[in-house]
This record gives C-alpha cells, sequence and structure tokens, in this order.
C-alpha cells in the first residue's frame, strides 16, 4: 500500500500501461534484490513432513501440500467472493471499475479506495507466491515463472471478470498437466496456444465484458 501511494497513485489517469510497466520494473528490482542478498541459487522451503506424504499409492502425485494448497485457494476465493459480492467495500471496487468518476462524485473516497483495492490484490498475490514455494522452493525468478500463466488465465477467462479468471486458470492448468503427461516439452506452450485461440474466437476472452480486449 505504500508503493500505491508513493508510485502508483501517481499514474492514475493515465494509459494503463504505464503502471503495468512501473510494476514490471519493480519485480525486477525485487527480483536483483533477493538475488544479491541470498543469491542466485534456490533455497529449500520447509513443508512439514506431514504434508509431503503421498495420499495414494497408485496417484503419488497427490500429496497432503497439493490437497492443502487446494482448499487454501478455495477458502481465499471463496473469501474474495464474500467480500465483493456482500461488502461495502466490494460494491464501491465493482462500481469504481465500471465508472469511478461517479463514485467519487458520490462521496467515496476513491484515493482510499485505490489504495485497499491494490492492498487486497497485492495481498492475494503474495499468498500464491507462498503456496507456490512449497512447490517450486525460494528462488529469485519464482516470479517470473508464475507472471506468465498468471496473464494468460486473466486474458482467456476474460478481463474484469473473476469468475473467468478462475475459469482461465483451470482451464490452462489442466490442459498443461495433461500435456506434460504426453509431451513435456510443450507443457508451456500450449497455454499460448489456448490464449490464441482464445482471442481469435473471442477476443474479450469466455467470460470478459464487453468492450474489454474487444
Amino acid at each position: 500500500m505504500i508503493v500505491e501511494r508513493v508510485l502508483i497513485r501517481r499514474l492514475y489517469g493515465r494509459d494503463p500501461l504505464y503502471s503495468l510497466l512501473l510494476t514490471f520494473g519493480l519485480a525486477y528490482i525485487l527480483e536483483d534484490g533477493t538475488r544479491f542478498i541470498w543469491g542466485p541459487q534456490s533455497l529449500p522451503y520447509a513443508v512439514p513432513a506431514w504434508l509431503t506424504t503421498p495420499l495414494s499409492t497408485e496417484y503419488f502425485f497427490l500429496t497432503g501440500y497439493r490437497l492443502f494448497m487446494v482448499l487454501v485457494v478455495v477458502f481465499a476465493v471463496a473469501g474474495l467472493f464474500v467480500i465483493l459480492n456482500h461488502t461495502r467495500l466490494g460494491m464501491r471496487i465493482r462500481a469504481g471499475t465500471l465508472d469511478l468518476d461517479t463514485v467519487s462524485v458520490l462521496g467515496v473516497n476513491v484515493r482510499l479506495l485505490h489504495s485497499l483495492n491494490f492492498g487486497l490484490g497485492i495481498y492475494l498475490a503474495g499468498l500464491a507466491g507462498v503456496l507456490a514455494a512449497g512447490m517450486l522452493g525460494l528462488q529469485p525468478t519464482i516470479g517470473t515463472s508464475l507472471i506468465m500463466p498468471s496473464f494468460v488465465a486473466i486474458i482467456v477467462g476474460g478481463l474484469g471478470s473473476l469468475p473467468g479468471t478462475l475459469l482461465g486458470g483451470l482451464l490452462i492448468g489442466v490442459a498443461s498437466g495433461l500435456v506434460t503427461v504426453f509431451f513435456s516439452s510443450a507443457a508451456e506452450a500450449v497455454i499460448y496456444v489456448m490464449m490464441g485461440l482464445v482471442l481469435l474466437v473471442r477476443p474479450r476472452g469466455l467470460l470478459g465484458e464487453e468492450g474489454r480486449l474487444s
């Protein structure tokens, strides 16, 4: 929220590309900062032993930690839906994405709304990073390996649609997992192929709002 207040707030009202470039730059600064302090090598991330044990002898890849991640994500997404759909803050956030000027005229503190919205998004991104570290280990480039699939999920599902983002994430995750089994070298390429096909058929994404990316 300090970053939003000091840096990103200065770019509101300009082309969103400026904010995107700024946050990309901050990500690279943090990446190089961690590499400078802790080194470029991966570091172990301790996960309790009872979570790393396979739950089935047949499906050895299904571990307690994977199930734990699914449960945490379910609760986090459910909490986000509750906030957006059943609280005054969520109502203001949703209204602000459609017509921020009208929200401001109605007396809502738009600056505070921006900060809370940004802070909530960063919190969820941090939660995803901690969960991913249990699978990938701690390394300076962990964000780089996660950010592009995140963008693809948003584009496939539809910009501005939370259900669409969830659907896009599930689709590219399942597709990548299936391709890994039969043709592992194409596991990453398949998500970009899916994105290209979706953009050709439905430019705004599967559940995206009219006017977004179309």
